[in-house]
Order: C-alpha cells, then sequence, then structure tokens
C-alpha cells in the first residue's frame, strides 16, 4: 500500500475542493434553468388555452360570415338596381324636359 505524500495529498485535496466548487456552481446553474424552463412551459400552456378556438367557436365564424358574405351581395344587387332605377328616371327626365321645351 502506498502512502501519501503531503504535496499529493493537497494537491488532492484542493483538486476536491475545485470540483466541490465546480459542481455547485453547475448544480445551482442547473437549478436556475429549470425553474426558467418551467416558467416557459407555464408560459407556453397558458398562450395555448388563450388561443384554441373550439371547433364550435370556428363554425360559428364561419356562419356569421358566410351570412355576411350574403348580406353584401344583396346589398350590392339592391346598389345596382337602384343606380339603374335613377339612370332611367334620368333620361325620362330628360324626355319630358325636351317635350316641355318642344310644346313651347
Amino acid at each position: 500500500m502506498e502512502t501519501l505524500t503531503p504535496e499529493y495529498s493537497d494537491q488532492l485535496e484542493e483538486q476536491q475542493e475545485k470540483h466541490s466548487k465546480i459542481h455547485t456552481q453547475l448544480k445551482l446553474e442547473l437549478n436556475e434553468l429549470s425553474k426558467q424552463l418551467c416558467l416557459k412551459e407555464e408560459r407556453c400552456q397558458q398562450y395555448a388555452k388563450n388561443n384554441v378556438v373550439t371547433s364550435d367557436e370556428f363554425k360559428q365564424s364561419l356562419a356569421l360570415k358566410i351570412q355576411y358574405e350574403k348580406q353584401i351581395s344583396l346589398l350590392e344587387k339592391e346598389k345596382h338596381d337602384l343606380m339603374n332605377s335613377i339612370k332611367l328616371l334620368q333620361a325620362s327626365n330628360k324626355d319630358a324636359d325636351a317635350k316641355v321645351m318642344d310644346s313651347e
């Protein structure tokens, strides 16, 4: 069995102390990273909950979109019909004015 020299023993103790400090530091860093990871996971879960659209909500919004598109289409047709009526009235007014002018 070999005996440890005082120099070797000091070196060994110094290495163990250095290793213990590094181990402690790494353990602290790991704990901090674990906490940060947990917080990020919680935030992701909350974000996912807040941004989930249920199929019922999607169906309702789709139904509303279709309904509004139909209303827009009907209003555009009504506008087109009214514009045609205005043109016809303007044309008949010109004809009536021309007849009045001719009769005078």
